[in-house]
């Protein structure tokens, strides 16, 4: 069977979603991203340090995470949020509670 011809490709292609957004409704919602991304970075830094505390090497990690050492290395600048699994096969692995890695500072924002 010949493939259909462009244009009708064209005309029955699913069109793309359109999600309005709204603006931030107070000014402290625009600090949220900020928030979001000095987290990660405190959360990057807490997961270098303790694994650097425990003599383990990246490759290491990553093994008892499951995750290739590419995606440990953007985890540990800060590039990548890690997905809750992950997350939590990382606190097993530098043995610290899973609070504790993922509560990075967010104490002291609501002080």
């Amino acid at each position: 069977m010949p493939l259909p011809k462009p244009s009708i490709l064209a005309r029955t292609a699913i069109p793309a979603l359109h999600v309005p957004v709204a603006p931030p409704a107070t000014a402290s919602d625009y600090r949220k991203p900020a928030q979001m991304l000095e987290n990660l970075a405190h959360m990057a830094k807490k997961i270098k340090h303790r694994r650097i505390d425990l003599d383990l090497r990246q490759t290491e990690l990553a093994d008892k995470m499951g995750i290739s050492c590419k995606t440990m290395n953007n985890i540990e600048r800060g590039v990548y949020w890690p997905s809750v699994p992950a997350l939590i096969l990382c606190a097993r692995a530098l043995q610290i509670p899973l609070d504790e890695l993922v509560n990075s500072g967010v104490e002291a924002q609501f002080a």
